[in-house]
């Protein structure tokens, strides 16, 4: 061991150096835009823990504070020794670095002299002589109140074993607070015992107000930390922080000490029932919960811990509730958090707390649902809706759709519940999916098809959660096919409407479901009327329709299927969709309608029944749009047939266009007068490739 001068009284904890002792960087060095999400400069973790680090690493527990050394203004792009800072000071920290192979412990504040000497013990019957530590701090005003938070504070330790000029073992502690940047706080003695009449408050600086530091986690790589708890605890005064320091890090043993220390009668008989919840929430000052800083490091053993410690509370269920939502100070409950980060080991182990809390299914199912405090979304309309999500969440596809779907699928509740759950509805009803597929999600409007297909919930429960309906009865295909004034605003609609579709078509229900939805023919407000046949209707431009007729022409769909959804006929009327859109004026519609029909892979007399489009008196789509003078629709549906590979007996059927009394279209155009539209059907007719006596058949008499 390293020897020393003659002894020195340095037994009261102080400061080597009071010059450098005012330079204060925590949160003063700036780091690149980017360099790391969500935080724009280091804070005391980092500093605590490359201090740690590089005194770990050091043969005497000695740190340089030269390593923190920088030209120009305080920045992270601006270290001299920039080797040294990428090895200790990385801009992202996994929770200060903690490993399985780090030893960690809570102790309480008043007791750090005595975790010091046990520390020094160990150190010297192990033969080693240095070991450090990473230190988090509980720090609570100095007015107690129930429901007091407190404040942490990340720092470090460093311990030496040397000897004196007399061979005689010198201890020395060196406590570095990122607040005193550029030195710490020393003690040497060559007893020990004169360590245990120190506090951690004597090895801080004396003009920084921190409160009551009154516990602490205690984090190593050197030391086993196995001295006895009872030696580093002061009783019921600490629970609080002890509680959140635990689940902070990791620690279910710790857990489990408080909730034994929380059964003890004596302990019981001064806390208030308000007192109890407040402690076992353990929130620091930003609102974060005891279980929430569990769950945002995904420390499931400390989780389950917790959620034994209250079951075993007996507490009144509403304000066990409360704690198992683990809420921050904007409301969010932290599986939501969990969910949209996809913490998978978290979000499972919380479907367990939930199904073993004891809580009736109700409650079960509200923590479940983790509705945000803010507007009312559950965690399942943020999974669906990157879009609403804070903006330092990571985006992740569909895992965490698939993360939260599977938790409710394990979780027991009753299938209707469950179903509720994944429909993810708003405050107002509206579920996720429809809001997903009105704000352009496509990629999670196909995973929450999938979630459902493979979801093994009987199948009118799928379908209910596929059709995704309003309060007010609107399905979600109605909405999107039939889009309200100002959906212009709305993402990409066609998009929308073709991923929504494909996803049913998808969805490995029985036929007849499938068209039901993609139909909404049950919805007694139409009665009967398919949405495509509206759509047809009320549409000018044709741009969703033809994204739907092209959506189901290429689907795996029976033909007989297919020709009912496109022919989309008023059950009462018989009439076509087509029909009803040439006879409305809508020929973009007919005619990208057309287009779809005849380049599709249909069978020759699907096509021709499709695209004659007759009303229940036999007239065609064709002989209405020529009566009516629909020059424009009339002429680029005999251009479209014509150019078309229909047989040419069938092409000559379409452009003849009789009705029931076997009048032709050009005939009943030249009886109402339509001069122009007959003039322009007879020159296309003439200069098509149509054999000269078809020609002839389809212009005779005109």
């Amino acid at each position: 061991m390293e020897r020393e001068g003659p002894a020195a009284s340095k037994e009261t904890p102080y400061f080597p150096d009071n010059e450098r002792r005012v330079t204060d960087l925590n949160g003063q060095i700036l780091l690149t835009p980017d360099t790391n999400p969500g935080m724009d400069r280091l804070r005391c973790r980092h500093l605590a823990r490359a201090y740690q680090r590089a005194a770990e690493d050091d043969d005497n527990g000695k740190f340089d504070f030269s390593r923190f050394a920088m030209v120009g203004e305080p920045h992270y792009d601006n270290f001299v020794d920039r080797a040294w800072r990428d090895n200790y000071l990385p801009p992202f920290e996994e929770n200060l670095g903690l490993a399985p192979a780090m030893q960690r412990t809570v102790i309480d504040g008043d007791r750090f002299g005595v975790f010091l000497g046990e520390a020094f013990k160990e150190l010297a019957s192990t033969g080693k002589n240095h070991a450090t530590a990473i230190l988090v701090t509980a720090n609570f005003s100095e007015t107690a109140v129930a429901d007091e938070r407190y404040t942490g504070h990340a720092l470090s330790v460093s311990m030496r074993i040397k000897q004196d000029g007399e061979s005689r073992d010198v201890y020395v502690a060196r406590v570095y607070d990122p607040n005193r940047t550029l030195t710490h706080k020393r003690v040497r003695v060559t007893d020990l015992q004169l360590l245990e009449r120190l506090t951690f408050h004597d090895f801080l600086d004396t003009d920084v107000d921190y409160g009551r530091p009154s516990v602490l986690t205690v984090v190593s790589p050197s030391l086993s930390l196995e001295h006895d708890p009872a030696l580093t605890r002061t009783g019921d005064a600490t629970l609080k922080g002890r509680l959140h320091l635990a689940m902070q890090a990791n620690m279910p043993w710790e857990v489990r000490a408080v909730a034994r220390q929380l059964r003890n009668p004596a302990t019981r008989a001064n806390l208030s029932d308000e007192e109890r919840i407040a402690l076992l929430a353990g929130k620091d000052t930003s609102g974060a919960t005891a279980l929430g800083a569990a769950m945002l490091w995904g420390y499931v053993d400390a989780m389950a811990m917790y959620g034994l410690t209250l079951r075993e509370s007996d507490l009144k269920p509403e304000a066990q509730a409360e704690l198992l939502a683990a809420k921050d100070a904007e409301g969010v409950p932290a599986l939501q958090l969990a969910v949209q980060n996809g913490h998978e080991d978290t979000v499972s182990e919380y479907g367990k707390l939930v199904f073993c809390s004891g809580l009736d299914p109700e409650m079960q199912a509200g923590l479940l649902a983790a509705r945000r405090s803010a507007d009312g979304l559950p965690a399942m309309a943020l999974a669906l809706l990157p879009s609403q999500r804070a903006n330092d969440i990571p985006s992740l596809g569909a895992i965490p759709l698939h993360l939260y779907g599977a938790m409710v699928l394990r979780s027991g509740l009753p299938v209707d519940m469950q179903a509720e759950l994944l429909a993810g509805k708003s405050p107002e009803g509206v579920p996720a999916l429809q809001l997903a597929v009105l704000l352009g999600h496509q990629a999670e409007v196909l995973a929450y098809g999938e979630l459902v297909r493979g979801s093994g919930l009987p199948l009118a429960t799928q379908a209910e959660l596929l059709e995704a309906k309003r309060p007010n009865g609107i399905p979600t295909m109605e909405f999107v096919l039939l889009p309200p004034p100002g959906a212009e605003a709305l993402s990409n609609l066609e998009d929308s409407l073709r991923a929504y579709g494909t996803m049913i078509l998808q969805s490995g229900l029985p036929v007849e479901t499938q068209i039901d939805l993609l139909t909404s023919r049950k919805r007694p407000e139409l009665q009967g009327v398919p949405t495509f046949y509206l759509a047809m209707a009320g549409q000018k431009d044709g741009k969703l329709v033809a994204c739907f007729a092209s959506m189901v022409l290429r689907s795996e769909l029976p033909e007989d299927a297919k020709v009912m959804l496109l022919a989309a006929s008023v059950p009462k009327y018989g009439l076509p969709a087509l029909w009803r859109a040439v006879d409305l004026g809508n020929g973009a519609t007919a005619c990208q309608f057309a287009r779809e029909v005849l380049q599709s892979e249909l069978a020759v007399s699907a096509k021709v029944e499709l695209l004659a489009g007759k009303d229940a008196t036999g007239t065609p789509a064709l002989a209405v749009a020529m009566a009516k003078g629909a020059r424009g629709t009339a002429s680029f549906l005999v251009r479209q047939i014509l150019c078309s590979d229909l047989p040419d007996a069938m092409k000559v059927e379409l452009l003849a266009g009789k009705n029931a009394k076997g009048v032709t279209a050009l005939e009943g155009a030249v009886k109402a007068d339509r001069l122009g539209v007959v003039k322009a059907c007879r020159n296309i007719i003439r200069r098509s490739e149509l054999p000269p006596a078809m020609q002839a058949e389809l212009l005779a008499g005109i």
